[in-house]
């Protein structure tokens, strides 16, 4: 039977980065666990795992109203995957994709109405169209 350890949440106080590598503040050990941070008026205001002392997984930061503002994912270090911005009342701003620390794919930005407001592709970090 394989056990997997349970990630553990700390507030960012207790860790320090260190040239590129995030470690626990006491035992100096490269993280890994969820960074949780609150607002002073206890709304939630980011969330991000972390693997050896990388971002790895998802990551999510949101705007005092409590509305998701940023939502992606990191893979040893580098954002890969499904990257989105929100508005303040929550509509999507900006979505699109990275494929090892890259903009891959078509990227898209919308007004706070929800409104198509700029198409781009990239392949491999260079904008193509």
């Amino acid at each position: 039977m394989k056990v997997m350890k349970t990630k553990h949440a700390v507030a960012p106080d207790d860790v320090i980065e260190q040239n590129g590598v995030v470690l626990e503040k006491k035992t100096r050990k490269p993280f890994t666990g969820v960074v949780v941070e609150y607002f002073d008026c206890g709304q939630l205001k980011f969330k991000g795992s972390f693997r050896h002392g990388k971002e790895d997984g998802l990551t999510e930061t949101y705007h005092e109203n409590g509305q998701l503002e940023f939502r992606f994912f990191w893979k040893k270090g580098c954002e890969d995957g499904t990257h989105e911005e929100f508005h303040e009342n929550g509509q999507l701003s900006c979505k699109g994709k990275w494929k090892d620390g890259k903009e891959e794919g078509l990227w898209e930005s919308f007004d706070e109405e929800g409104n198509l407001e700029e198409s781009e592709t990239w392949k491999s970090g260079l904008l193509v169209q």
